[in-house]
């Protein structure tokens, strides 16, 4: 029964029929069976927790979830919740991302299509996290009875994303209260970008202006 477990990829059941063969028998070599047969079941979930991601599976009938205790600290819990529904994730996402998310987890399970968000979540120190969701239906017995996917905290990866963003506009607006003309030309001569003194200097919409020889306007310095 155990080497059939394993070829149907079932490394969990075959972990515990060699376990109680073990037991009953004292035979080393099938309590190392047992124990090679659990490293493998266990290596996906090991996986995941290194990764810092955390795995759920949403019961489409009668609404309840399974889910890791890394996806439960996406939410800014330290130890799992008793209880677990879309409902409860919903109450969670920030309440200006809300409809968007509701709609579109909606739009996942009547289309049959994958599930894939970014949104923000209000933990329960009222601190504000993103958060990047990704599911996909199973089908029993031809119906969507099952969501199944992966929920992982994208915060630093966001935040780095708005100082960059920020950055760039501060540079820009540097770059734009300059009374000189300032161009960006490619290696081949070419204009890249201008500022609205180039502008001004040349009497030239910016559009028209790049993607022009830099040399059809001005001089070479």
């Amino acid at each position: 029964l155990a080497e059939i477990a394993l070829k149907r990829g079932s490394e969990g059941l075959a972990a515990q029929i060699y376990a109680e063969l073990a037991r009953k028998t004292k035979d080393p070599r099938i309590a190392r069976r047992a124990v090679e047969a659990a490293t493998v079941a266990r290596t996906p979930q090991f996986a995941l927790e290194a990764a810092q991601i955390g795995d759920w599976e949403l019961d489409l009938v009668d609404g309840t979830a399974r889910r890791s205790l890394h996806h439960d600290r996406c939410f800014g819990y330290d130890s799992p919740r008793a209880e677990w529904s879309f409902e409860t994730f919903a109450a969670h996402v920030h309440p200006d991302d809300r409809a968007v998310v509701v709609q579109r987890f909606g739009l996942a399970v009547t289309g049959q299509t994958d599930w894939r968000v970014e949104c923000r979540v209000v933990w329960p120190d009222e601190s504000i996290h993103w958060i990047r969701v990704n599911g996909s239906i199973r089908h029993e017995r031809g119906q969507h009875a099952r969501m199944l996917g992966i929920v992982v905290d994208i915060t630093r990866q966001k935040l780095a994303e708005n100082r960059l963003r920020d950055s760039s506009a501060y540079a820009r607006s540097l770059v734009e209260a300059s009374l000189d003309p300032l161009v960006t030309i490619s290696a081949q001569g070419k204009i890249t970008d201008v500022n609205e003194a180039s502008v001004q200097a040349t009497g030239v919409a910016r559009e028209s202006l790049i993607g022009r020889d830099f040399c059809d306007y001005f001089s070479e310095p």
